[in-house]
């Protein structure tokens, strides 16, 4: 491809990225036990920070608590990250950004079409057992007729699904939620025959 693809995961906490990153179970809402799952928006490769608005408004507690700072202090690889000057891409005009080394390894796609994104990742480098194995990067429906895109370690079903079954059609882009209009495998069903039948002619 010729552009980065570039996804951005978001959590409450550092704690709930790490469980993550992991694939550890925490309890939901409705008190089942489920592996942890964190939301990912798209951002283009390079892209600068939307607004500075949002950056001065008072805060009244840390982005990250004192044990969730100590957690990400464990897992920082200090001698791959480095700080970003004011006004660079990553930071604000006026304050330094500090972009933190986690994980260095390998990415494989899977089955990939507009709502579902199949990843199979192979740390190379890491303080701990971040990142390895397969994720699902998959847009959901919620109750009120939204969207949203979520990420998990499929620790579950571990092994590829079966690109004809599942409807791949390669396409690795992350469709804005809201713009996704098909969900579930039949609705790309006949766009992937048409693919596979092109590539078998």
């Amino acid at each position: 491809m010729k552009k980065l693809v570039q996804y951005v995961i978001t959590e409450n906490d550092i704690q709930g990225m790490v469980r993550m990153m992991k694939g550890e179970k925490r309890e939901t809402a409705g008190g089942v036990m489920n592996v942890q799952h964190s939301m990912v928006v798209s951002k283009p490769s390079a892209e600068p920070p939307e607004g500075p608005e949002k950056f001065y408004k008072a805060e009244e507690f840390p982005a990250i608590d004192e044990s969730g700072a100590k957690l990400a202090e464990k897992l920082i690889m200090k001698d791959q990250s480095y700080w970003i000057p004011p006004g660079e891409v990553g930071s604000t005009n006026y304050t330094y950004a500090y972009m933190a080394l986690i994980w260095l390894g390998t990415a494989i796609t899977g089955t990939e079409r507009h709502d579902l994104h199949e990843l199979f990742l192979k740390k190379t480098k890491a303080k701990d057992d971040l990142f390895n194995g397969k994720f699902t990067i998959k847009c959901l429906k919620r109750p009120d007729a939204t969207a949203r895109w979520e990420i998990w370690k499929a620790t579950s079903n571990p092994k590829p699904l079966d690109s004809i079954q599942h409807c791949d059609i390669g396409y690795h882009w992350l469709v804005p939620a809201s713009k996704v209009d098909k969900f579930g495998r039949e609705g790309y069903r006949e766009l992937s025959q048409r693919l596979f039948k092109k590539k078998l002619s």
